[in-house]
């Protein structure tokens, strides 16, 4: 038996197949060898069913190992891996928090903001008063500048 004749069994295509996948599956989400898995299990499919010649099934599994990977990689990767969305510190730009603590005017203290503690300077002309609200106008750092909630 040539290598060739092995290409056309039936049960070489699906154990084939089931290796790809298995290959697949150990490098964690790269979506490659999920298509020539498909492939392998659709030539199988094709060989169990009629006689096809060796050159026409290794021809198949080509064609259609290439066209499902060209076809559908792209949407797979896009639907798993979405883009993150992170909450940048500049977001907090025109956000309010309450103050935990009495800032006066050009002062630092704390307030809350988004279930967090922050470093806030109080930009504005008039106290802002533990349990007031302020609104942040500028991120520098670490540090919130704000002013009184008007």
């Amino acid at each position: 038996m040539n290598i060739l004749d092995l290409f056309s069994l039936w049960w070489f295509w699906f154990s084939f197949a089931f290796l790809l996948l298995v290959f697949e599956l150990l490098l964690v989400n790269n979506f490659f060898l999920i298509f020539f898995s498909l492939g392998a299990f659709l030539t199988g499919l094709l060989s169990s069913i009629s006689v096809l010649s060796s050159a026409f099934q290794l021809f198949v599994f080509s064609l259609s190992s290439l066209i499902s990977l060209f076809l559908f990689r792209k949407k797979l990767l896009a639907t798993f891996y979405k883009k993150q969305t992170h909450a940048h510190v500049d977001s907090f730009i025109n956000e309010s928090g309450c103050a935990l603590d009495d800032i006066l005017p050009n002062m630092t203290a704390k307030i809350e903001l988004r279930g967090t503690s922050w470093n806030a300077k109080n930009v504005g002309d008039k106290t802002i008063y533990k349990g007031g609200r302020c609104v942040v106008k500028k991120v520098e750092g670490l540090t919130l500048h704000v002013h009184i909630h008007v």
